[in-house]
């Protein structure tokens, strides 16, 4: 049992160490999905993508915040769950 705890352990602190934010090297939100964006020097904001080949849309009032390339982006949570 102590084994079985012990990996547990492990397993429980390397899963809480994970960021939410998602590369877009790794992988792209579907076209038009409304997601938080961060750009290259930490600015964040909305915005959605236009397309694979026209890239990040950014909008709101904190848009003008993210300057360079976006290079994370991750859904907005949703506080009903």
């Amino acid at each position: 049992m102590e084994h079985f705890a012990k990996h547990f352990i492990a397993g429980a602190e390397w899963n809480a160490k994970q960021s939410p934010w998602i590369s877009v090297e790794d992988r792209l939100p579907d076209n038009q999905d409304i997601v938080l964006v961060r750009g290259e020097y930490g600015g964040k904001c909305t915005a959605y993508l236009h397309g694979k080949n026209s890239g990040f849309i950014t909008y709101g009032e904190d848009a003008y915040k993210v300057f360079g390339e976006i290079t994370h982006w991750m859904p907005i949570p949703k506080f009903d769950e």
